[in-house]
C-alpha cells in the first residue's frame, strides 16, 4: 500500500514540475 501510495505521490510531483514548466513557456512566449 505504502509503495503505491508512494508511486503515486511521484507521478503528481511530475505532473506538477511539467504543467509549471509549460506555464513558463507560454509566459516566455507571451512575453518576447
Amino acid at each position: 500500500m505504502f509503495v503505491l501510495i508512494w508511486r503515486l505521490n511521484i507521478l503528481m510531483l511530475v505532473q506538477n514540475l511539467l504543467i509549471t514548466s509549460e506555464l513558463r513557456g507560454l509566459c516566455r512566449k507571451n512575453l518576447a
